[in-house]
C-alpha cells in the first residue's frame, strides 16, 4: 500500500497551534466601549471547513470582541491533541467514535449531532491537462456506479483515500472496500495494493481537484463545495448497502481537566455551539451539501 501522510501525528502535535490556526479578527464600531477579547479556539474536521467559517463570520458580526481560532484536520488527530493536553472550545469531529472517548475519560460535555453526510467516490471530469498526462492521470469520466468497482480494482487508476488510522472518513472506506470484497472476492486486496492514502479527506478532495487521482472517496459536501469553487469534478455513487452514511457531532470542551474556562468565555462558547444547531446554522450547513439533524444529546 502506497502512504502519503506527509506529516506524522508526533510533529502535528509539536507544531503550535498558531502555525495553522486562522483568526478572524472582529471589527468594533468607533463609537462602542472598548472590552476584552474573548480568544474561542475551535478543532474540526477538515470537511467542516467552509460552513463553520461562514458560521463563524455570522457569529463575530452579534459578539465584536470575540476572535475565533480554528484548526481543521483529521478528527483523531485532534482527539490525540485533546487527550495530551492541547484542548479546543468546541470540538467538531466526524463520526461518533473519538467523541464518545472523550467524553468517557472527562474530557468533554456532552456531545450533539450536528449534521449528516455520506461517502461518494468522485473523478475529476473533462480533458486532461498535459501536466497530468504526464502523471499518469487520464480524464476518469468513464467510471460509473455499476462500474466502480471494477474500477477502483483497477491499478492503473489513482486512487486516492484518506488514512484509516487518522480519519473516520477514511476507517469508513476501509469497511466499504471490505464490503466489496464479499460480493467480488479478492476486491479489497485489489484495491488497497495500490490504493494512495493521505491524511484526511480535505487532501482526498485536492488531490481529485489537481488532477492527481483518477478516483477519491470523500462526503458528498466536499463535492459541493469543490463545484462552487468552479472545479470540475463528477460525483459517483456509492451503494447506500455499504454503509456510507457518517455523522458529524459538536461538543463543547469547558468540562477539560487541562483548562479552566471562565463564566464569560464559557456562555460563549454555548453560544456558538447553539449557532452551529439553530435552524440558521443547519441551513448554512445545508447550503454546503451536509443534511442537517436536530441536536440529541449524547451521554
Amino acid at each position: 500500500m502506497k502512504r502519503a501522510l506527509g506529516i506524522s501525528i508526533a510533529a502535528l502535535l509539536m507544531m503550535p497551534l498558531c502555525v495553522s490556526a486562522t483568526e478572524v479578527n472582529a471589527q468594533t464600531s468607533q463609537t462602542s466601549t472598548t472590552t476584552a477579547e474573548i480568544r474561542v479556539r475551535v478543532f474540526a474536521s477538515a470537511a467542516m471547513e467552509k460552513p463553520l467559517r461562514q458560521l463563524g463570520y455570522q457569529f463575530q458580526k452579534q459578539h465584536p470582541n470575540v476572535a475565533i481560532h480554528y484548526e481543521f484536520a483529521a478528527s483523531r488527530v485532534f482527539m490525540i491533541g485533546i487527550e495530551q493536553g492541547i484542548p479546543p472550545d468546541l470540538f467538531v469531529s466526524a463520526g461518533e467514535k473519538y467523541q464518545d472517548q472523550l467524553t468517557n475519560s472527562a474530557s468533554v460535555n456532552l456531545f450533539s449531532t450536528l449534521a449528516h453526510d455520506h461517502l461518494v467516490a468522485v473523478t475529476p471530469c473533462g480533458p486532461p491537462p498535459p501536466c497530468c498526462e504526464a502523471q499518469g492521470v487520464s480524464d476518469s469520466s468513464g467510471v460509473t456506479e455499476k462500474s466502480l468497482v471494477t474500477s477502483l480494482m483497477n491499478p492503473d487508476m489513482v486512487l486516492t483515500i484518506a488514512s484509516p488510522t487518522l480519519s473516520p472518513a477514511g476507517q469508513a472506506t476501509i469497511d466499504i472496500f471490505k464490503e466489496m470484497d464479499k460480493k467480488r472476492p479478492g476486491a479489497y486486496q485489489k484495491i488497497m495494493g495500490h490504493a494512495k492514502e493521505v491524511m484526511d479527506v480535505d487532501l482526498v478532495a485536492r488531490a481529485v481537484a489537481h488532477r492527481e487521482s483518477n478516483i477519491g472517496i470523500l462526503y458528498a459536501s466536499q463535492v459541493t463545495g469543490l463545484e462552487r469553487q468552479g472545479e470540475c469534478v463528477r460525483e459517483v455513487p456509492i451503494p447506500s448497502s455499504y454503509h456510507t452514511q457518517m455523522p458529524f457531532t459538536v461538543s463543547v470542551l469547558n468540562k477539560s481537566r487541562f483548562h479552566a474556562v471562565d463564566a464569560e468565555r464559557k456562555e460563549v462558547d454555548k453560544d456558538l455551539e447553539a449557532l452551529y444547531l439553530s435552524k440558521a446554522g443547519q441551513k448554512v450547513l445545508a447550503e454546503w451539501g451536509f443534511a442537517p439533524a436536530n441536536a440529541i444529546a449524547r451521554k
